[in-house]
């Protein structure tokens, strides 16, 4: 069974009916260990008040999730450009995906302790820094060999974007409020690629491959931006003994929020070390936990992107770039006005999905939607293999995609809830390395 942490760091789900005030020092006739001091940060969180500061930060997350999704989303859209710029061979094709999603892959494990240790801003900002200098020189490259290693690169930037912006998507709000960072960057992610589509019908052909490239990546700098403004995450900085850096967060955010904290704020914090690798993920006390996460996700991605590439809602091309509306290689443009409307259609259902089940994980819980989206997934699954109808079984498979979407946003909150603040960035880049290597596998 998985079972959500219980870490002091997020605190609990309920607010009390009279919460202890947050400038009430504590007695001192009453021994107090250094937990016990200062006031827990959900409660500062809550008198800082939802505004501007959680939506920069949520915009932030925003951006970088739908960069990270575009990046992957890309390839497969100019794929049949590189092929006819470079006459490129089936398996050079297969081996530029296989790379990229290999060092996504690689990122992701090895090197998710890096937000653990430097923090989730100095991660984010440096990552994003070097996926310009990648976006750049892939659409500048004039060899193939030269475009590869960028790709490379760019791989690499994705893996470790997405384990430090789910730890920020987490870590910047309330607890109450955690599902609603981690939507926001599903949502973004999802609607990629409908918008690479978009884009790609608008100015592919008539700018080339080169500029479109940039423009999608675009939004990678006022992500920067804002990444850089804001301060880490005040829950990062609590449990890594930086007090000060984290009074100072929270009245950075409370001044965006037009708010006033007490001069004296003392915050609850936690003098913990990054707790090692990855291997610490397999200890007594967390190996329940990544056992089960890991088979769920690797299960959840696996099937979710058969489904892809069973379902015409997506791309006429795979990720690899193989057309099967010309596999002779016979075309340089594969994506046209009805693809878009296809991926519109499955895109808009999964954010409604999304959207509802926030409501719903707020609502009842993390585990009741996830094990009721799991169960009719495996029954929908079942439908497409016995059905003979090709109408009904496309019908089913949609929903068995949807409810796949589900699926993975409610794993993007269990996890992160299932580990100390201090294990999270590693254990979200271990879970999640599996992904890419599933999508080259199907």
């Amino acid at each position: 069974m998985i079972t959500t942490s219980t870490c002091p760091d997020y605190g609990s789900l309920t607010t009390s009916t009279s919460p202890p005030t947050p400038t009430t020092p504590p007695s001192p006739t009453t021994p107090t260990s250094p937990e016990d001091e200062g006031v827990d940060l959900d409660q500062v969180y809550e008198e800082v008040g939802l505004g501007p500061a959680q939506y920069w930060a949520w915009a932030a997350v925003a951006l970088v999730g739908y960069i990270d999704y575009a990046q992957l989303t890309l390839l497969s859209v100019i794929m049949p450009t590189l092929r006819c710029e470079w006459d490129l061979t089936a398996e050079f094709e297969a081996g530029i995906a296989g790379a990229m999603y290999g060092s996504y892959a690689a990122a992701a494990m090895c090197l998710g302790k890096v937000g653990d240790v430097y923090g989730r801003r100095l991660v984010v900002s440096v990552s994003l820094v070097i996926l310009i200098v990648a976006t750049v020189g892939g659409a500048a490259s004039h060899s193939k060999g030269l475009f590869l290693f960028f790709q490379i690169i760019a791989g690499a930037c994705v893996g470790i974007n997405w384990t430090a912006t789910i730890c920020y998507a987490t870590e910047f709000a309330e607890s109450k409020r955690r599902t609603t960072g981690v939507a926001i960057s599903n949502l973004a992610a999802i609607s990629a690629m409908v918008i690479v589509g978009a884009v790609a019908l608008a100015v592919l052909n008539s700018l080339g491959r080169r500029w479109f490239e940039i423009i999608i990546c675009l939004p990678v700098l006022p992500a920067l931006g804002i990444v850089i403004w804001l301060p880490d995450s005040p829950r990062y900085l609590c449990v890594s003994g930086k007090k000060e850096e984290a009074v100072k967060a929270v009245r950075f955010m409370a001044r965006l929020n037009k708010k006033t904290l007490s001069e004296d704020l003392e915050l609850r914090c936690y003098e913990d070390e990054p707790l090692g690798s990855c291997w610490v993920l397999f200890s007594k006390e967390y190996l329940r936990s990544t056992a089960s996460l890991s088979l769920l996700f690797f299960c959840t991605v696996f099937i979710g992107f058969g489904l892809i590439v069973y379902l015409p809602l997506m791309f006429r091309t795979d990720y690899c770039g193989f057309s099967k509306a010309a596999p002779e290689h016979e075309t340089c443009s594969l994506l046209t006005q009805q693809d878009l409307l296809q991926m519109t259609a499955g895109v808009s259902l999964s954010l409604l999905a999304v959207v509802g089940t926030t409501f719903a994980a707020n609502a009842i819980g993390r585990l009741n939607p996830l094990r009721l989206a799991s169960g009719l997934q495996i029954i929908a699954v079942g439908f497409v293999f016995v059905c003979m109808d090709e109408v009904f079984k496309v019908v089913v498979a949609a929903c068995a995609a949807t409810l796949n979407i589900i699926i993975s946003y409610m794993l993007w909150i269990i996890i992160p809830e299932s580990y100390p603040t201090n294990l999270r960035s590693t254990a979200i880049g271990f879970i999640n390395s599996p992904h890419p290597e599933c999508d080259i596998a199907i």
